[in-house]
């Protein structure tokens, strides 16, 4: 799924467990071995900014106990990793100081 925009398998599990728990997520997005350290970066980035479904989890369970609605915050934290991920990867791709990370 991730191979025709050009991801490496070896970030399936790392990206997986970060959907899941972060930190978990992002430590191993860390240490997974890169041509380009961008990717990495911009993977992170994702997830630092999705939060992962664990604290998706932790949220429902308190606003459970009120009549307010889950779906737009999951929308809006799905938006936020989307929104993080493409905002590093222009800042990565157009500031002469990071070119190197991704080419």
């Amino acid at each position: 799924m991730l191979a025709p925009i050009g991801i490496d398998i070896n970030y399936i599990i790392p990206i997986l467990s970060g959907i899941l728990e972060l930190t978990s997520g992002v430590s191993l997005v860390s240490v997974v071995p890169s041509i380009h350290l961008g990717i990495n970066v911009i993977i992170c980035a994702f997830l630092l900014g999705f939060g992962g479904i664990s604290i998706l989890l932790q949220v429902w369970s308190i606003t459970s106990k009120s009549d307010l609605s889950i779906k737009p915050y999951i929308l809006g934290k799905l938006l936020q990793g989307v929104f993080a991920s493409i905002y590093t990867f222009l800042i990565i791709s157009n500031v002469s100081y990071f070119k190197y990370l991704l080419f």
